[in-house]
């Protein structure tokens, strides 16, 4: 039971960073005060030590559902944006250049490209603050990928081909 419980916090903070919903104390009490907050944490220790730290940060797509969260897109209109967006995020997998950009520029990208380019008042309300230059260069990349894709000609109206191809 310890073990389990370690694993959920574990899994909690690596995939909810920043969210304080959940804590050591909140453990011991779902425990019933069969474990205490230093038996919990000696055993999320023994996880990060079994595992040598080996931790997988947050992906695109963690990024994604956070800019969602303060986006100004609601109910259907969502979530059209996001399954575009996870979709040019899927595609990002396909393509080795995509390994040198962080997975929040990817997201930011992927959310541009969805959005028609609405998405920097996104990142402020999150007080994050991306390399914009990456961003331009991830979005044409993933333009660049994608057109192929679904039959699209490279040029100028490219972007607006796409995403009507993609929405229709």
């Amino acid at each position: 039971r310890l073990a389990s419980m370690t694993a959920f916090l574990v899994a909690f903070k690596l995939h909810q960073p920043g969210k304080k919903s959940l804590s050591i104390d909140d453990l011991v009490l779902l425990s019933d005060g069969q474990f205490m907050k230093r038996d919990i944490e000696e055993m999320e220790l023994i996880f990060l030590d079994t595992l040598f730290w080996r931790m997988n940060g947050p992906t695109p797509l963690c990024f994604m559902h956070s800019v969602v969260l303060h986006s100004p897109y609601n109910g259907q209109e969502r979530d059209m944006m996001l399954q575009i967006a996870e979709y040019l995020i899927e595609l990002s997998v396909l393509d080795i250049f995509f390994c040198d950009h962080r997975p929040s520029v990817i997201a930011l990208a992927s959310y541009q490209i969805a959005t028609e380019g609405g998405a920097s008042n996104v990142f402020h309300a999150t007080n994050a603050e991306p390399n914009w230059s990456d961003v331009c260069t991830v979005k044409q990349r993933l333009i660049q990928t994608l057109e192929p894709l679904v039959g699209v000609e490279p040029g100028a109206n490219a972007h607006s081909a796409l995403m009507a191809r993609l929405r229709g």
